[in-house]
């Protein structure tokens, strides 16, 4: 009888624990998302990559930049060679990107929600 008792609170607890740890990973996801999009809400036109890897640390990737320059969710048009690298910030569910010129300073920032570079 006691080995049947043991047996159901192992059948209870070990789902329980599977739960809490996918709702921690959850919450520690949430908290650094929110993180990332109050840092990169800071982010203006034309400040130094230094800066912005202040507020944001340091990329999750680099890439060369897309045909187009974007500002949140506004189409600035073509780069024309205007923005020369990509900083890539990928979360779970969110992605941050931030565009340069070749004089190190910001041309352009978007954000996505799941999307991975």
């Amino acid at each position: 009888m006691k080995n049947i008792l043991q047996l159901k609170n192992k059948l209870i607890l070990v789902p329980a624990a599977i739960v809490l740890f996918v709702l921690f990973v959850l919450a520690v996801n949430w908290l650094f998302d929110k993180r990332e999009d109050y840092a990169f809400h800071r982010i203006s036109m034309d400040i130094p990559e230094s800066a912005v890897i202040a507020l944001m640390g340091a990329p999750s990737s680099v890439t060369g930049c897309g045909e187009y320059l974007w500002w949140e969710s506004e189409n600035r048009g073509t780069s024309d060679g205007l923005c020369v690298k990509e900083d890539h910030y990928d979360h779970m569910f969110n992605s941050w990107t931030v565009g340069y010129s070749a004089k190190h300073r910001v041309v352009s920032k978007h954000h996505d929600v799941k999307q991975k570079h």
